[in-house]
């Protein structure tokens, strides 16, 4: 099995709200079928694993053929990235079309795959939007994720999960750390199981803002709640906003409880923050 990872330096345009400020590309567009009818057997494979910043396209496909049996497979990925968008989309299908005519179909089965993997780490606390996500399939399997990497990943669930979902508008906040975004069309068709097509498909426009979406929800869980005040209670009393490392974990690099961004955590970030307190709920 081919792997393409490419490691990408993004350059910041002056107007940038976030820095995907390291990136590895994982693409593959794979398709794979053997059909065996009395006339012999006929196999077929291919795995794609092209591009380069900002674009990644792939496209397999084949059909083997004998007289009346077709099996389809094709498998395609496309990924448009900027240093604040991921824009991507894919499809896999697999198909076995017989006809009630000689040769005789003995055995077949195929199974085709897109699948993009994207690694990004991000400093300070970011919210991603999601301005649109799909993800659908048909005796397959078909989905969207976007889960913590390395040592915080350990028993997390994933920050998203879509399947068979269409979706747009919906925000996620996200701490500094390191992040994967896994997409994935995954098909197969077989005989002895009775499935004569499978299609799979997603699609996703990502991005990411510097900052919460709620600048007082300070852990993240769409809520200002008496669990942002412990958090902002504790920056209050220290007044001079900290450097990172002094007993403040990620999500408060660059002192996020200076909601008015004057390098203290004062009284005018008190009203600021009672204001949200009292609405609960992130607007």
């Amino acid at each position: 099995m081919r792997r393409f990872v490419a490691p990408l330096a993004l350059v910041i345009a002056a107007a940038a709200h976030a820095d995907l400020n390291f990136t590895l590309v994982s693409p593959r567009a794979h398709a794979n079928s053997q059909l065996h009818t009395s006339l012999g057997v006929f196999p077929f494979t291919d795995t794609v694993t092209t591009g380069a910043y900002p674009s990644f396209v792939g496209s397999v496909s084949g059909a083997p053929a004998s007289g009346g049996v077709t099996l389809t497979t094709l498998a395609d990925y496309n990924l448009f990235l900027t240093p604040t968008q991921i824009i991507a989309n894919g499809f896999a299908a697999s198909d076995l079309a017989p006809l009630p005519a000689p040769p005789a179909l003995l055995d077949a089965n195929a199974a085709a795959e897109s699948g993009l993997e994207i690694h990004f780490s991000i400093e300070g606390p970011h919210h991603v939007e999601l301005h649109s996500i799909e993800s659908q399939s048909s005796n397959a399997e078909g989905f969207a994720s976007l889960v913590r990497a390395g040592h915080h990943a350990r028993h997390s669930e994933p920050i998203f999960l879509y399947q068979h979902d269409h979706v747009h508008g919906v925000v996620y906040n996200l701490e500094a750390g390191d992040y994967v975004l896994r997409l994935v069309a995954n098909t197969s068709t077989n005989t002895a199981t009775g499935a004569a097509a499978s299609t799979a498909f997603y699609e996703i426009e990502f991005e990411l803002f510097e900052g919460f979406a709620c600048a007082c929800d300070l852990n993240g869980d769409t809520f200002v709640d008496d669990a942002d005040f412990v958090v902002f209670a504790a920056a209050y009393n220290e007044l001079v906003c900290p450097p990172p490392g002094r007993g403040f974990t990620d999500r408060h690099a660059g002192c996020p409880a200076d909601f008015d961004g004057n390098s203290v955590v004062d009284d005018a970030d008190f009203v600021i923050f009672a204001a949200a307190y009292n609405e609960l709920i992130c607007p």
